[in-house]
């Protein structure tokens, strides 16, 4: 689901996995770093992020709250991610992304289904997706960067 006309993008996806496992993706350099950046560090409150292409960005913890919710400021928008328990081995993981840019609205509106699924392909099966390739990132409209 997604709505451009409030600046807002909210996507749910269902994983495979217990709701501390998805939590664990979002909330440790660890989980970060297997399926959305290169590096993704915390540390004075915040997740320093570097991807592929070079980008780097510092992103405040706004919320932590295990194992349901999880909240960070992206590249200046507020991201909260909810997750709740669907069965034991099951978690319905909600990202709403607030306060978009109009000129960033489809970046970010197919940039977040794209991080969504890596997360679910690797939680689902341990694979990473990305292809870790500068010449082959997002700036050049691949998907799997």
């Amino acid at each position: 689901m997604a709505a451009g006309n409030d600046n807002r993008v909210v996507w749910r996806v269902g994983l495979p996995c217990a709701r501390e496992r998805a939590f664990a993706a979002l909330a440790t350099r660890e989980g970060r770093e297997a399926f959305w950046a290169e590096t993704a560090p915390e540390h004075d409150g915040a997740i320093h992020f570097a991807f592929p292409n070079g980008v780097k960005a510092r992103s405040a913890v706004l919320q932590n709250e295990p194992p349901s919710l999880y909240e960070i400021d992206y590249f200046g928008m507020p991201t909260r991610f909810t997750l709740e328990g669907a069965a034991p081995d099951k978690t319905v993981l909600t990202v709403d992304a607030r306060n978009i840019p109009d000129a960033d609205f489809q970046d970010v509106h197919a940039g977040w289904v794209s991080v969504l699924m890596a997360m679910k392909c690797w939680l689902a099966t341990g694979y990473d997706l990305r292809n870790h390739d500068v010449q082959q990132s997002w700036d050049q409209r691949f998907v799997e960067n």
